[in-house]
Parts: structure tokens; sequence; C-alpha cells
């Protein structure tokens, strides 16, 4: 949350001094106030531009969003009291990463479906990312109010797609390193496995950058990106273990 309110000062501080650029008042904006609590408008001008949606599509979102959020819950409670005694990590750790993915799929979107219901800005966390085909693509899909942030005060300031390669690993090096401060306070100490899971994302996004699969490229692309998420996440899901648990301790490790 600590985070969350720092990006939205900043967010605001940079509107603060568009406005003043183009001629316009710099005065304090209540509706900042009314967005601060939430992850959902970073980049508060990008999240009002979402084009409205009826009502019927919200609850919707909701009811599928809760629905999936429910399942993924239930999946990772079930696999927490699992023995998983005979099994090897490789089979666990797929089990909880999957469900772990499902569950950040659907919740986050029910709960922006019900900001924008109560009459706040919200964009969508994420799309299908389940669907994407390179890591690029991946990350265009996922956790689109922080990727609204990172393109509108790192990537383009940094060059864009002008220099891509440049830009992408600077903004997966801000990432990492507020994943790791998150995680190492809680856990106490040093991890690095945020940094190390963020920078061989950016390596792969960086490479992947200007791909467009198609037709059976697409659908093997889809299957790779997977894949390589599933044996990554391994790097993230080190940090959660480290202060919540999450892989057995009975299974040889």
């Amino acid at each position: 949350m600590s985070v969350t309110m720092g990006v939205h000062v900043w967010d605001l501080e940079a509107g603060r001094r568009k406005r003043l650029a183009n001629g316009g008042p710099a005065g304090f904006r209540k509706s900042f106030v009314g967005n601060l609590w939430h992850p959902f408008a970073l980049v508060l001008a990008r999240a009002r531009c979402e084009p409205p949606r009826p009502a019927l599509a919200e609850v919707i979102q909701i009811l599928v969003g809760v629905a999936g959020g429910v399942v993924s819950v239930l999946l990772l409670i079930a696999e927490v009291r699992f023995d998983w005694r005979g099994h090897s990590m490789v089979v666990e750790h797929i089990a909880k990463a999957v469900s772990f993915f499902l569950g950040i799929q659907f919740l986050p979107n029910a709960i922006a479906a019900a900001a924008r219901l109560g009459g706040f800005a919200a964009t969508d966390f994420a799309g299908a990312y389940f669907l994407a085909a390179t890591p690029a693509e991946f990350w265009r899909r996922y956790n689109r109010p922080v990727d609204q942030f990172m393109i509108e005060y790192v990537f383009r300031p940094s060059g864009g797609m002008r220099h891509p390669i440049r830009s992408v690993l600077l903004v997966f090096l801000i990432s990492g390193v507020i994943h790791e401060y998150v995680f190492d306070v809680a856990a106490g100490r040093v991890l690095g496995t945020q940094m190390a899971f963020f920078m061989i994302q950016g390596l792969a996004v960086a490479a992947t950058v200007r791909v467009r699969l198609r037709g059976w490229g697409r659908a093997g692309g889809v299957v790779m990106t997977f894949a390589f998420n599933l044996a990554s996440v391994w790097l993230f899901l080190q940090s959660l273990d480290a202060v919540l648990p999450v892989y057995s301790r009975g299974n040889g490790e």
C-alpha cells in the first residue's frame, strides 16, 4: 500500500507539472484523494480514458472474477493440505503456480469492476495473459495499471521504441527494486530472488518486444511462454515462501 500511494503521489505531481506547462491550474485535485487507496488507477488520466461499460457487464465481470478467485483459493487450500511426500518439487510447484496465476487472473479484475461501479476510475488488472505468445505480450496483458505507469514515466522518457532494449530493461530494473524492497522488508533479510526474476523477465521481454507471432507459430509461442513463466515464477514464489510458506517441507527439500 505504501508503494501504491507513492506511485499515486508521483502521478499527481507529474500531472501538476504538465498542467503548469500547458498554462493550466496547479491546484490540488480532490479526485486524487478518492483514488489514493486503490492500485487500479496509477495513472489517473489514463484510467479515466478507459471506455465506459454497461453496469451489467461490470456485474458479470465481478461474478466471474469472484467465482474464478474462489476456485483458485480452494485449489490452493487443497494443495497446502495435500501430502506432497512422494511427489517431486516440480509437480508441487506447477500445481501451486497455476493456482496462483488463476487467482491473479480473476480476483483483481473483479475488484476493478466493483471500483468502477462505485464511481472510481479503474483499469482492469489483466487481460487473458494465459494466451500470451511471447513474454513481451504477457507483460502487455499483465498488471495493466502498472504497465500504464511504467510506459508513461519510465519507458517513454528513457527512449521508448526508439531504444526498446534500454527502456525495457530499465522498466524491469525499477520493478525489481520495488518488489525486492517489499519482500526483503517482510522477510527481514535480502533475498535477491525478486531482482533475479524481474531481470530474467526483462531480458525475455527485450528479446521479444518486436515479435508478433501468428498461425501455428503463435500456438507454439503460447506454450513456450507459459512454460517459461512457470519456470521463472519459481523465483518469485521463493520470495513469497520466505514470508508465508508456499512449498511443502516434507518432499525432501
